[in-house]
């Protein structure tokens, strides 16, 4: 389903777009094919649904269409498996630049990146903790999760996991950072900050990734809702500052600078 991406698809992404565009101002809708709705019909003029594999100008791509019959874009789970939608629709696969970061996908679906030394020393902390200390902090997980679930939509769900660990936890330089520790002793640093984030975002169900920043010597979060990116600092925003919380790209970028990041499953 595709492979590496290169300049050549970048381009006819942009060609794609374009040809569609111009076609919803030629023509309505035609019996087969794509319409101005962003839908392909088949011969009976009935939209598809789900995976299709559809040719445009002698190429083929892969595609996602809801049930609607709407083709989709953006960050989508599909099958308890995430992949990428460029804007013209076609999945992204290979090695492929999203919003500024390189992000790996075999057969379209996203690859988690290694871990880094930080991530490791996280790990091996999480091996030394006791069952009664895991379950301590798994039902404090259990606790953010319920109070984010009180949100009436996904991004209000996803708003509140930083309101909840505002009030559950504070910055200590000498604090523990995997998640476990974290959780117990309440203080930590930013490292112990985001992979808390991200622990209950996954339990959630929100693609969600911790940002490193070795020149700013900081870590924050990255998070999908509604295919839409989003990022969060948790620890600048529990300084006090109350403008961290759910930023778009260009927003955070103003003050961060994004590096890498790492992916880290259950404790």
């Amino acid at each position: 389903m595709g492979g590496i991406v290169t300049n050549q698809i970048k381009m006819w992404k942009r060609l794609l777009t374009a040809s569609i565009f111009i076609i919803c101002f030629s023509s309505r809708s035609y019996a087969a094919g794509w319409n101005c709705q962003w839908r392909y019909l088949q011969e009976n003029g009935q939209p598809v649904q789900g995976w299709q594999q559809l040719e445009w100008q002698g190429d083929l791509d892969w595609y996602y269409f809801d049930p609607n019959g709407f083709m989709q874009r953006g960050w989508q789970l599909i099958g308890e498996k995430w992949y990428y939608f460029y804007e013209s629709g076609q999945m992204a696969d290979g090695e492929a630049e999203i919003g500024g970061r390189k992000v790996q996908f075999e057969q379209g679906v996203l690859i988690d990146p290694p871990n880094d030394e930080a991530h490791r020393k996280a790990s091996y902390a999480r091996d030394e903790r006791t069952e009664a200390e895991i379950l301590q902090a798994e039902e404090k997980i259990r606790q953010a999760v319920e109070y984010c679930n009180q949100g009436e939509t996904p991004y209000e769900k996803a708003y509140r996991i930083c309101e909840w660990m505002k009030e559950h936890l504070y910055y200590d330089l000498n604090g523990p950072y995997d998640v476990v520790g974290a959780l117990n002793a309440g203080g930590t640093i930013c490292e112990g900050y985001a992979v808390v984030y991200r622990e209950i975002a996954d339990r959630m169900g929100f693609y969600c990734e911790k940002i490193v920043s070795r020149k700013m010597n900081h870590a924050w979060n990255f998070i999908v809702v509604d295919g839409m990116e989003y990022y969060t600092d948790v620890t600048w925003e529990d300084g006090g500052n109350q403008l961290f919380n759910m930023l778009l790209g260009e927003e955070i970028e103003r003050t961060h600078t994004i590096e890498a990041v790492q992916h880290q499953s259950q404790f």
